[in-house]
C-alpha cells in the first residue's frame, strides 16, 4: 500500500511539474508483481484519486521489477 501511495505521490508531482494536474488523467497502467497484492494496491490507488478515476488497468509482468512491487504510468491530457 505504501508503495502505491508513494509512486502516486511522485507521478503527481511529475504531472504537476508540467503544468497539468491528476484530475486530467484520462488513464492508468499499473504493474504488480504479484496480482495477490491487487487488493491493498486498490485501496491505497482510491484513497489517492479522486473521482472520477481515470480507466485503469492492472497487470502483472512477466519478469517481475526487482524490488518494486507496482509501477504505475498514466496518461494525461487537456
Amino acid at each position: 500500500e505504501q508503495q502505491t501511495r508513494d509512486t502516486l505521490s511522485r507521478l503527481s508531482a511529475s504531472v504537476k511539474a508540467t503544468g497539468f494536474q491528476m484530475e486530467s488523467a484520462s488513464a492508468t497502467q499499473v504493474y504488480l508483481n504479484n496480482l495477490d497484492d491487487f487488493e491493498k494496491m486498490n485501496a491505497a490507488y482510491a484513497s489517492a484519486l479522486k473521482q472520477p478515476r481515470p480507466a485503469r488497468a492492472t497487470i502483472q509482468p512477466a519478469a517481475p521489477a526487482g524490488k518494486r512491487l507496482v509501477q504505475i504510468s498514466v496518461v494525461v491530457s487537456k
